[in-house]
């Protein structure tokens, strides 16, 4: 039996136990939450009162959120001496910094020291590349320099000023010339706040499609200080993670696709893209190293890149109501469900629906190459996606030019029937191999040694 003394203190844990529960919940919040249910972007800070800032001093508080139309951030200043100007470099000014990567990972360099040791351009080349790279890494990171007179943005903007023309070919980063909406307000005599809206699409790339965490930081400049040439580009140290809860999450069309590149030899790259309104990505991009003019020399051409950013598209083709087909990166939806399969295809593509329900996927005529000497490669496959979701090659067919002279495809109205000609090195010789579907794959049922072109409806390169 429980003495009176225990029996007490385990009646006061009791009724404690909720205000204490209360009291460490600020401690688990996230940094950045949904902003507060009554937000107006006024400049007002009333609504924030009941959460905790992301930054607390003795006259400055900041607090971070996000709302359906970007990354809010709000706060108040005790004597910001802010100014009548339209040059925030000589105002007292906010300075916005967010990046959405923790580190960007670029492909080694193409030539390295040992391969350029003893040649003056070559070792001029690597120095020139290494400062290429470090703009690179900066166009990840945005800072807008507000005021209650003028917001500009100025990393990304000064460090696309300085690219050559080369570099900004090669680097084709979309730098909006919208701003985010700031509002200020007096709110007693010697301090003033604020509310700022940063639109998804003004944000940095990012290099995932769950944005449970960013980097970011809010710094008040004090009036008079100037800035500097090389000031743009100092962040002051790595930019603080914030916790985002519950993440921002974008999705690449509507069949969920993975956030992925790929490069000649099916290698996996690093890929990023930039957000926009609606969080449904269509574009996305990595960094590459192109294959050089001469591929055999053994130093850089001084107008070579290392390396250069190359987009691929993501597009959702739609078969059905609530059914959709995308790419590259071959996947499905119907409804809730989502599927994705190795395979890759271009989007050019013909489909036919069978009586069982299955679909077959046909792409055009592909020309690939040159792939080695010169060599091109005509192609054509026709995928099947039969009800219970089960993707496969049904048929793959082609010939390099090393083989053929000519080459030609014809198929029945059904799909039922392909005929693949070729038109081979023996002078007008044409031969050609007919494939028939047999369930859901396409098998040979007939050859032809001594066969006539391909007719005027063939698919031809």
């Amino acid at each position: 039996m429980l003495s009176q003394g225990r029996q007490i203190e385990r009646r006061w844990l009791k009724w404690m136990l909720p205000f204490a529960l209360l009291c460490w919940v600020p401690l688990w919040a996230a940094d950045v939450m949904p902003v507060p249910a009554i937000f107006v972007l006024d400049g007002a800070v009333d609504e924030w009162m009941g959460r905790p800032p992301v930054t607390r001093t003795a006259d400055f508080t900041v607090w971070f959120a996000q709302s359906a139309k970007g990354l809010v951030v709000a706060g108040s200043k005790r004597n910001p001496n802010f100014r009548a100007s339209d040059q925030p470099t000589n105002s007292g000014r906010l300075e916005l910094w967010i990046s959405l990567v923790d580190s960007v990972t670029l492909p080694d360099l193409a030539y390295d020291n040992q391969s350029c040791a003893g040649k003056p351009e070559c070792l001029q080349w690597l120095k020139e590349q290494r400062a290429y790279r470090e703009k690179i890494a900066a166009l990840f990171t945005r800072m807008w320099r507000i005021t209650p007179f003028l917001t500009e943005e100025v990393v990304a903007t000064s460090v696309l000023q300085t690219l050559s023309d080369l570099q900004s070919k090669a680097l084709p980063f979309p730098i909006s010339t919208d701003l985010p909406e700031a509002k200020f307000r007096t709110r007693a005599p010697g301090e003033i706040s604020f509310e700022i809206l940063v639109p998804w699409r003004l944000l940095p790339p990012a290099d995932r499609l769950d944005l449970e965490k960013i980097r970011a930081r809010l710094d008040f400049v004090d009036r008079g200080k100037a800035v500097t040439a090389s000031d743009p580009l100092a962040t002051k140290g790595p930019l603080p993670v914030l916790s985002v809860s519950p993440p921002v999450t974008t999705r690449i069309t509507t069949c969920q696709q993975p956030l992925l590149m790929r490069q000649d030899f099916h290698e996996d790259l690093p890929a990023f893209y930039f957000l926009n309104d609606s969080m449904e990505i269509a574009d996305v991009f990595a960094f590459k190293n192109p294959i050089p003019a001469d591929r055999f020399a053994t130093l850089p051409s001084p107008d070579y890149l290392s390396p250069v950013a190359v987009y691929r598209r993501f597009f959702a083709e739609q078969l059905d109501r609530s059914e959709y087909l995308c790419g590259p990166w071959m996947s499905y939806r119907k409804g809730a469900v989502v599927k994705h399969f190795p395979f890759e295809f271009d989007g050019s593509s013909k489909l036919k629906r069978l009586a069982d329900g299955t679909w077959l996927i046909r792409e055009g005529l592909t020309i690939s190459g040159p792939y080695h000497m010169g060599l091109l490669l005509f192609g054509m496959r026709i995928f099947a996606l039969t009800p219970s979701l089960e993707m496969h090659a049904a048929l793959q067919i082609g010939a390099g030019t090393d083989i053929v002279l000519d080459y030609g495809v014809e198929m029945s109205d059904d799909w039922r029937r392909v005929t693949e000609f070729r038109r081979t090195f023996d002078g007008d010789k044409w031969t050609s191999e007919t494939f028939c579907l047999t369930g859901v794959t396409y098998r040979s049922c007939g050859k032809n040694a001594d066969s006539p072109p391909p007719g005027k409806g063939a698919l031809t390169p």
